[in-house]
Order: structure tokens, then C-alpha cells, then sequence
């Protein structure tokens, strides 16, 4: 009861209630038997000491006590409902298209033939050849890697020898050189032929060794041997072979070009 009218009067209200009230009792005890019993007065000073401090200070304060166990967690909120989805925009309007590109420029000329082609008009084609030492006749293949339109006769094969002289044969099967080949104005570093034209090229020849420039045969000609200038000679669309004579052992070698013919 006195911890109630503490916490509602403070303490100086409480002190002077306390006082008050033991005034009070004091008086009614004067008035009715003429003063306090020695009992009376221990409990007034008991009370006025309790609730007002020694020497009229306030009392120390009680120590604090234990915190309470904590409250248990609470249930977990239910989820809210999902919003509305916002309205899907319209497609805007489609854009006018561009301006043509500019051409791109000329590529670099291609290969002069295709993958089952033929040699072109005026186009040349250049290759090498070998042959080992060997003592007996022999011939010497040359192998056109294109094809030419037609076949070439023997009026249109030239050797050209190591000199750059031009080597032909008589009917009597005579060796003669002609100087500044017609059709033939290249060399064996740099081969070259005129339109319709195979020229071959000697690089090095064993002097043992004699090349019969009439005799370049046609590789699918069916003559085995040479037997004179009369024999079919000159070269095939896909390439030639070269008689080679030997007096003793002997090795050569050299280049080609081949021209197709005009058109």
C-alpha cells in the first residue's frame, strides 16, 4: 500500500503524508489517552526512517532483478497478394529501311582455270623437268597440270637448248640450232610461250646426251620407239614425253611453258 502512494506522490509527498499521518496519530493518541506508549513511538520512527531515509535522505535504491525469459517467437505472417501486372506497351512502328551499300571493290583475279576445266585462251601454264643418268634411251614425261582446248602438232613443240638456240632436225635427222627462237622468247628461269605453242626449256643437258626435239610424243600416243621425223609427234591435251638418245651415261634438266591457242 505504501509502495502505491509512494509512486503516486513522490518522495517529498510521501515524507509529508508520513508525516501527516504519524501527526495525526500522535494527536489521536494524545487525545485519547493523553500521549504515545513507547511502542507507539518505535513503530511512528520505524516507518518515518523506512519511507524517508536517514537524515533525510532518500534510501538507496534495491538491487535490480533478473530479467524475465523471453516470450516465445510469433507466427509467421502470411504473404501478401501479388500486384497486378502492369499493361504490355504496343510494338512501336517499323523503321523505313536503309540505303543500299556502296559496291565492295574488285577481288584479285582467280586461278585461270576450275576443277575440270581446260587451259583458257592465251592463259600459260609452267612446269619442270628431269631426267637421271642413264645410258640407254629414255623418255622424259611432261605433265600439264590443266588441260589444253586441243592437242598441239609437231610445228608447234620447240626445245630450246642450254644456249637458248633452238634445236631441230632435218629429214635427214640432223641436228640444226636456230638462233632467237620465234615462239620461244623466254628461258628456263622464266619460261614463256606463244599462243598454241609448248616450248621446253633446257637448263643443263650432259653433253653424252642428245635430246630429238621432233620426237615429243603425245603421252597417249601408242608408238613405243622413234623410228624417224615421219612419226606422230607434237603433244596431247593433258601433256608429252621426250625422247632422250645416250651414247654413255648422261642426266639433264630444265622447264616448260605451254600456251593455249587464241580463240
Amino acid at each position: 500500500m505504501f509502495s502505491r502512494i509512494h509512486q503516486k506522490l513522490g518522495t517529498a509527498g510521501f515524507v509529508i503524508a508520513i508525516v501527516a499521518l504519524v501527526a495525526a496519530m500522535v494527536g489521536g493518541a494524545y487525545a485519547a489517552g493523553g500521549g504515545l506508549t513507547g511502542k507507539q513511538k518505535k513503530e511512528v520512527k520505524k516507518i518515518a526512517k523506512q519511507y524517508a531515509g536517514k537524515d533525510g535522505k532518500n534510501g538507496a535504491a534495491g538491487p535490480q532483478g533478473p530479467a524475465g525469459p523471453q516470450g516465445p517467437a510469433g507466427s509467421k505472417g502470411d504473404q501478401g497478394p501479388e500486384g497486378k501486372q502492369g499493361p504490355e506497351g504496343e510494338p512501336g512502328p517499323q523503321g523505313d529501311p536503309g540505303e543500299d551499300g556502296e559496291d565492295g571493290a574488285d577481288g584479285k583475279e582467280g586461278s585461270p582455270w576450275t576443277v575440270g576445266g581446260e587451259l583458257p585462251a592465251e592463259a600459260t601454264e609452267t612446269g619442270a623437268w628431269s631426267f637421271g643418268t642413264a645410258s640407254t634411251p629414255q623418255f622424259v614425261p611432261i605433265s600439264f597440270f590443266v588441260p589444253l582446248p586441243a592437242a598441239l602438232d609437231k610445228d608447234h613443240v620447240h626445245f630450246i637448248n642450254a644456249a637458248g638456240k633452238e634445236v631441230v632436225f632435218s629429214e635427214a635427222f640432223e641436228p640444226e640450232e636456230i638462233e632467237n627462237p620465234e615462239f620461244c622468247e623466254g628461258s628456263v628461269s622464266a619460261p614463256a610461250a606463244a599462243p598454241g605453242h609448248l616450248c621446253v626449256y633446257a637448263g643443263f643437258v650432259a653433253e653424252t646426251a642428245l635430246i630429238v626435239s621432233e620426237f615429243i610424243y603425245p603421252v597417249d600416243s601408242d608408238k613405243s620407239n622413234p623410228a624417224g621425223p615421219e612419226q606422230s609427234t607434237g603433244a596431247s591435251r593433258t601433256g608429252a614425253r621426250m625422247f632422250v638418245s645416250m651414247f654413255s651415261n648422261g642426266n639433264g634438266w630444265g622447264s616448260y611453258a605451254v600456251t593455249a591457242p587464241e580463240e
